[in-house]
């Protein structure tokens, strides 16, 4: 008789973002960079199953280099808008890279995708930081979009890369 081993059911709630975000601005494959969950999942994986989670990390290191600080270093001007959830504050795109950065932090969600964009979701008050100025009904997304289109904007005839991500 052989012995099953029980594996948790994907939902749609279980998807992550945090690997392939970090792959993009790495180059580098999720498993070498220990970053295979979602950050806040990194804290609470199971230990009492067949299967022991593999080692995790919360923020992409700083000694692996990203797009923008290559691109930077060529002479782009880089800017980062939206959805970060690469790390925590001393891991925000100023530090990997980004000449500018817009709306990003290390929650995976805000508490709503609807201007001012803050109040308690997820059993903490959030916020999406640097989005002054928006009316009521304002779309995240939408305001995402027309701030990453100024920042072309102004760029002009500079080089630039721009990370949006919603």
């Amino acid at each position: 008789h052989r012995r099953r081993h029980s594996f948790p059911t994907r939902r749609s709630s279980d998807l992550v973002c945090t690997p392939t975000r970090a792959a993009i601005l790495s180059g580098q494959h999720p498993a070498r960079l220990h970053m295979t969950i979602w950050r806040e999942g990194v804290k609470d994986q199971p230990q009492d199953k067949p299967l022991l989670p593999p080692q995790a990390e919360t923020d992409l290191p700083w000694d692996v280099v990203t797009l923008a600080e290559a691109l930077s270093s060529a002479g782009y001007f880089t800017a980062h808008v939206g959805k970060w959830h690469l790390g925590d504050l001393t891991h925000f795109p100023e530090v990997q890279g980004f000449d500018l950065h817009l709306a990003g932090n290390h929650w995976g969600a805000p508490a709503t995708h609807f201007f001012p964009y803050r109040g308690t979701g997820f059993g903490e008050r959030r916020y999406v930081p640097g989005l002054p100025w928006g009316k009521p009904g304002e779309y995240l997304a939408d305001r995402l979009t027309d701030e990453a289109i100024e920042i072309i904007r102004r760029a002009k005839d500079r080089p630039f890369f721009l990370n949006l991500w919603h």
